[in-house]
């Protein structure tokens, strides 16, 4: 059985889709067709429904896709084992949230990549956990660093997981810098929030339905970037991870604004899947963000 078939099943799976795993793949239709019946020959039994354009993935399928992932686990394992003896190298692909593409993870990527120029890291954005984690199963990502409550999810494990303290801010000449404010008087503000799938904004939310209001911001902005821009400039407050803030007020453009306010208890934690072999790329990145992020 020749992993190169059982990798194109993999992506198959994936794109639920022959062509758009062949296009992906940079094999012909025919290619990826006869490859997945070799593998059907193999197996002795049909790997996919086809019916008109849809395909789905037969009793078979679904028994055989678990040992699919072993198998190339296996050859990761084998690749990785001599690599180690080498020397880091290869491409680590990791999803991350926009709160934490513009925090830490940037710089900790490239001091990584300076110690270890043989490995090509991928940063992949997206404030949607649950496409994420499903990238993690299609084994299109090697790891996921997201922000998210404390929580154990199923068919993943747990890698790394940090504290993300939170923070009202806004611009130094704000008129509330330096004072005690209750979280009804925040509220009023022109306040700038992050998408409603965010979980720091989810919480916020929660917090004013907790004393009677609704959360009604100035702003909805997708972009966090965009939010501490704008706060740059001196228009409104707004509720972000600390990692998101430490520089600007370090540097004087920001500063934190005393508030009333729940604790979320945000994590910001590093996921694979539970059958990933965790190989020294991974290991090494891993302790990296871990000395990286306090």
């Amino acid at each position: 059985m020749e992993n190169r078939n059982v990798a194109t099943f993999i992506k198959v799976v994936e794109m639920n889709n022959f062509t758009r795993a062949a296009e992906s793949l940079g094999y012909s239709q025919a290619a990826v067709t006869a490859q997945i019946k070799q593998l059907e020959h193999e197996l002795g039994a049909p790997l996919f429904d086809r019916i008109g354009k849809r395909i789905n993935l037969t009793r078979a399928g679904e028994t055989f896709l678990p040992y699919a992932f072993r198998l190339l686990k296996a050859e990761d394992e084998a690749v990785a084992s001599i690599r180690e003896q080498e020397g880091l190298s290869g491409t680590l692909t990791i999803g991350t949230s926009s709160s934490l593409s513009i925090g830490a993870l940037p710089h900790i990527a490239i001091d990584f990549i300076k110690e270890y120029p043989d490995v090509n890291v991928v940063i992949k954005v997206s404030d949607f956990t649950q496409d994420l984690r499903e990238k993690l199963i299609a084994g299109t990502m090697d790891l996921v660093f997201t922000m998210a409550e404390n929580s154990n999810p199923q068919n993943f494990q747990r890698m790394l997981e940090k504290d993300v303290p939170m923070v009202f801010v806004a611009h130094p000449d704000h008129p509330l810098i330096g004072k005690k404010v209750p979280l009804r008087k925040i509220l009023s503000e022109q306040l700038i929030v992050a998408d409603r799938e965010v979980g720091y904004t989810f919480y916020l939310n929660k917090f004013a339905n907790d004393i009677g209001m609704q959360l009604e911001p100035a702003l909805e902005v997708g972009s966090v970037a965009a939010i501490v821009n704008i706060l740059e400039g001196g228009y409104g407050v707004s509720y972000l991870p600390w990692f998101v803030v430490e520089k600007p007020v370090a540097d004087g453009k920001l500063a934190t604004i005393d508030v009333t306010c729940p604790d979320p208890e945000l994590k910001s934690t590093i996921i694979c899947h539970k059958s990933k072999w965790i190989d020294p790329v991974i290991k090494k990145f891993i302790e990296y963000v871990d000395a990286g992020i306090k």
